[in-house]
């Protein structure tokens, strides 16, 4: 059903630090930084990993892709029927 990830949102206590790393390491790059929310990519897509300041460490979210509307149908409701939060 789903085809690939879209991107992870993850919640950073050291938002500097955290961008660092995935430049660093990860070999990401920065595709927009408006100094509380950073989005890196690693390739012509906008953005793979997008990293929040905040209080706590945390997965704020996760995307994913699907091939077509009956496919994101049926993912949605089974994320609905399994309890999770759907944006």
């Amino acid at each position: 059903m789903v085809t690939r990830v879209g991107h992870v949102g993850i919640q950073v206590t050291d938002l500097a630090r955290s961008v660092a790393h995935a430049e660093e390491v990860m070999g990401l790059q920065v595709s927009r930084n408006d100094g509380e929310v950073v989005y890196l990519t690693a390739n012509d897509r906008h953005h793979e990993l997008v990293l929040q300041r905040g209080a706590e460490l945390g997965c704020t979210h996760l995307a994913f892709e699907v091939p077509d509307e009956e496919t994101m149908r049926a993912v949605l409701d089974r994320a609905t029927r399994e309890g999770h939060e759907v944006l």
